[in-house]
């Protein structure tokens, strides 16, 4: 399984478990990006191994209106950038692709590029099959690369010991890496 990404309805668990996972089975480093969402409703982007950040300049979305209004400049530009550093052997994190990032072509299409690599392992979450589909989703969903996982309140312990096993697969590389530095 080169890449590993989870999917499944608002609060069943998908980034807990992703984090925890994180947290319990994997000490290196951790390359890409996360999401926060505030209690405004505003959705900020920040570095996997950053604290949450509700700062104007990390803002890429405000979910609390109607439409939702997503800034694809910020997405390409933020995105883009803390997907840059992305090295040979790196654990990825992409924690969470949806429909917000439709306009970004500059994000969509790192992204993009990062799942057709196999030096790299990527863990992440996804929005699932539904109307608010972009081509970015689908294109990720039917990567070769990418193993979909669905979770559930009722599964997100599983979830947690299928990203542990993932990142454990991966640890064998991540150390023979290491030594040839």
């Amino acid at each position: 399984m080169r890449h590993l990404f989870f999917y499944g309805p608002s609060g069943a668990g998908k980034s807990f478990a992703l984090r925890r996972a994180l947290r319990d089975c994997h000490p290196g480093r951790v390359a890409g990006f996360c999401t926060h969402k505030s209690r405004s409703g505003g959705v900020y982007l920040r570095a996997a191994d950053a604290p949450p950040l509700e700062a104007d300049d990390r803002l890429v979305a405000r979910v609390s209106q109607r439409p939702p209004e997503a800034n694809a400049a910020r997405f390409d530009a933020l995105g883009t950038a803390l997907l840059s550093s992305v090295r040979p052997g790196d654990l990825v994190l992409m924690d969470e692709i949806g429909f917000l990032e439709r306009d970004a072509a500059l994000f969509s299409g790192r992204i993009l590029e990062l799942l057709d690599r196999t030096d790299i392992r990527i863990l992440g979450v996804c929005r699932g099959p539904g109307p608010r589909d972009t081509p970015l989703l689908t294109a990720l969903r039917a990567h070769p690369n990418v193993t979909l996982c669905p979770v559930t309140v009722e599964s997100r312990d599983a979830a947690y010991a299928l990203a542990c096993a993932f990142l454990n697969e991966s640890a064998p590389a991540r150390a023979a890496d290491q030594e040839g530095r």
